[in-house]
Protein backbone atom coordinates (compact mmCIF):
# COMPACT_ATOMS: atom_id res chain seq x y z
CA UNK A 1 0.00 0.00 0.00
CA UNK A 2 1.90 3.04 -1.13
CA UNK A 3 -0.89 5.46 0.80
CA UNK A 4 -0.16 6.05 4.11
CA UNK A 5 -2.82 5.37 6.38
CA UNK A 6 -5.05 2.05 6.98
CA UNK A 7 -7.08 -0.01 5.30
CA UNK A 8 -9.44 -1.40 7.11
CA UNK A 9 -11.69 -4.06 6.42
CA UNK A 10 -14.74 -5.76 7.92
CA UNK A 11 -15.41 -9.37 8.45
CA UNK A 12 -16.36 -9.91 4.81
CA UNK A 13 -12.63 -8.54 3.69
CA UNK A 14 -15.08 -5.36 2.34
CA UNK A 15 -13.17 -2.53 2.27
CA UNK A 16 -14.96 0.01 5.21
CA UNK A 17 -11.75 2.46 4.54
CA UNK A 18 -8.56 3.53 2.91
CA UNK A 19 -5.86 5.47 3.82
CA UNK A 20 -7.57 6.61 6.93
CA UNK A 21 -5.97 7.71 10.21
CA UNK A 22 -7.45 5.50 13.51
CA UNK A 23 -8.46 7.61 16.09
CA UNK A 24 -8.87 5.90 19.21
CA UNK A 25 -8.86 6.68 23.18
CA UNK A 26 -5.61 6.24 24.83
CA UNK A 27 -4.43 2.80 26.56
CA UNK A 28 -4.94 2.95 30.01
CA UNK A 29 -1.61 1.34 29.98
CA UNK A 30 1.43 2.51 29.70
CA UNK A 31 2.47 -1.15 28.90
CA UNK A 32 1.38 -3.89 26.25
CA UNK A 33 2.28 -7.64 25.90
CA UNK A 34 4.72 -9.63 23.28
CA UNK A 35 3.34 -13.28 22.94
CA UNK A 36 6.20 -15.63 22.84
CA UNK A 37 4.45 -18.17 21.34
CA UNK A 38 1.59 -18.92 19.02
CA UNK A 39 -0.75 -19.14 22.05
CA UNK A 40 0.06 -16.63 23.84
CA UNK A 41 0.50 -18.29 27.18
CA UNK A 42 4.42 -17.08 27.40
CA UNK A 43 4.01 -12.97 27.59
CA UNK A 44 6.51 -10.12 27.71
CA UNK A 45 5.72 -6.82 28.79
CA UNK A 46 7.16 -4.14 26.57
CA UNK A 47 6.37 -0.25 26.79
CA UNK A 48 3.43 0.88 25.21
CA UNK A 49 5.38 3.82 23.19
CA UNK A 50 8.25 1.72 22.03
CA UNK A 51 7.27 1.49 18.49
CA UNK A 52 5.84 4.31 16.27
CA UNK A 53 2.62 6.13 15.52
CA UNK A 54 0.73 2.75 13.68
CA UNK A 55 1.93 0.75 16.61
CA UNK A 56 0.15 3.04 19.25
CA UNK A 57 -2.71 3.05 16.99
CA UNK A 58 -3.20 -0.50 16.54
CA UNK A 59 -2.83 -0.87 20.31
CA UNK A 60 -5.58 2.07 20.92
CA UNK A 61 -8.23 0.45 18.19
CA UNK A 62 -7.65 -3.04 19.74
CA UNK A 63 -8.24 -1.83 23.11
CA UNK A 64 -11.37 0.30 22.34
CA UNK A 65 -12.34 -2.64 20.21
CA UNK A 66 -11.77 -5.87 21.36
CA UNK A 67 -13.03 -8.32 18.84
CA UNK A 68 -10.69 -6.42 15.84
CA UNK A 69 -7.15 -7.87 14.65
CA UNK A 70 -4.91 -5.17 13.57
CA UNK A 71 -1.84 -6.19 11.38
CA UNK A 72 0.49 -3.80 11.50
CA UNK A 73 3.29 -2.97 8.70
CA UNK A 74 6.20 -1.03 9.74
CA UNK A 75 8.24 1.29 7.64
CA UNK A 76 11.40 -0.97 8.23
CA UNK A 77 9.40 -3.94 6.99
CA UNK A 78 8.55 -5.45 10.21
CA UNK A 79 5.06 -6.91 10.68
CA UNK A 80 3.20 -7.23 13.84
CA UNK A 81 -0.23 -8.78 14.89
CA UNK A 82 -2.04 -7.15 17.72
CA UNK A 83 -5.20 -7.54 19.88
CA UNK A 84 -6.69 -7.94 22.79
CA UNK A 85 -7.06 -10.51 24.38
CA UNK A 86 -7.56 -11.71 28.42
CA UNK A 87 -7.73 -8.09 29.09
CA UNK A 88 -4.59 -7.18 27.52
CA UNK A 89 -2.89 -5.83 23.94
CA UNK A 90 -0.70 -8.73 23.00
CA UNK A 91 1.62 -8.42 19.75
CA UNK A 92 3.01 -11.15 17.79
CA UNK A 93 6.72 -10.39 16.08
CA UNK A 94 6.47 -11.83 12.49
CA UNK A 95 9.68 -12.47 10.18
CA UNK A 96 10.29 -9.16 8.17
CA UNK A 97 8.82 -8.86 4.89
Amino acid sequence: MTVDGALVLNKQFEVVGFGVEVRAPALPTDWVQRALDPEATQLQAEPANSGGTRHRAAYRLCQAEPNCLVLVVSQDGGVKFVRQQAGHIIFWDQLPV
